[in-house]
């Protein structure tokens, strides 16, 4: 079963914080099982945002799945501009997603210049305690100028992401309770399948875009009374 019943199936971009795997890490097997969730109802763009190193191993499950591939720093480029070292960002306007689905709450601000007509994050790695957040470091040219570079990268609330997708992705059910916000829009994706799932999910939304025009009219019925014919005698 497919959400789109022509030839082409539409455009999805996943930005990920870290490169899908099945073999790998609790994020990177997350990330697998959504980029199969995603690519089993649309042509998938990936966008990668890490700095670990990458075999041809894991490079070819993933584009056996994925349309295209785009890998990116997570730290950000020196003038805020990925072109310079990463060739044209994915993060444009130039081309129209369907869908956006992001790995984490933390790339919301990757999908701020992105057309795209649903968007949906994954909260299932959230942390129940707050990370204490290490002063950094200051850079070369930071400390040859002595003046701070401006990060590419903006800071958004879990609060504000919840309120901005369309649906909210976690992998167990008590997950929902540690929801900042839309408990209602939640869906259990777990880590060993829900294809299903994440079909349904997509036909309920799908749904919701296309209401019925305001001016059709269900026609009306009535119902005429019927007078029994007599019978008279030869």
């Amino acid at each position: 079963m497919r959400i789109d019943t022509s030839h082409s199936l539409p455009a999805l971009l996943m930005i990920s914080d870290c490169l899908p795997d099945p073999e790998g890490g609790s994020r990177a097997s997350r990330a697998w099982r959504l980029l199969c969730c995603a690519a089993s109802t649309h042509e998938v763009t990936l966008s990668v945002q890490t700095d670990q190193p990458v075999n041809l191993e894991q490079w070819r499950r993933v584009a056996v799945l994925a349309k295209q591939v785009h890998m990116e720093s997570a730290r950000g480029s020196l003038f805020q501009s990925s072109r310079l070292l990463h060739g044209p960002s994915l993060h444009t306007k130039h081309q129209r997603f369907h869908t956006v689905l992001l790995t984490s709450p933390q790339l919301w601000s990757n999908q701020d210049k992105v057309v795209a007509d649903l968007r949906l994050c994954d909260f299932a790695c959230i942390e129940t305690k707050r990370t204490r957040v290490l002063p950094r470091k200051p850079g070369l040219i930071e400390r040859l100028t002595g003046k701070p570079l401006l990060r590419r990268r903006t800071h958004h609330s879990r609060s504000s992401v919840a309120a901005g997708c369309d649906r909210l992705l976690v992998a167990k059910a008590p997950q929902k309770d540690r929801l900042p916000k839309g408990r209602s829009r939640a869906v259990v994706i777990s880590d060993s399948g829900e294809i299903e799932t994440w079909m349904q999910m997509l036909m309920e939304l799908q749904l919701k875009q296309s209401p019925a025009p305001a001016d059709y009219i269900t026609p009306e019925v009535k119902v005429m009374p019927v007078q029994p014919m007599s019978r008279k005698a030869a």
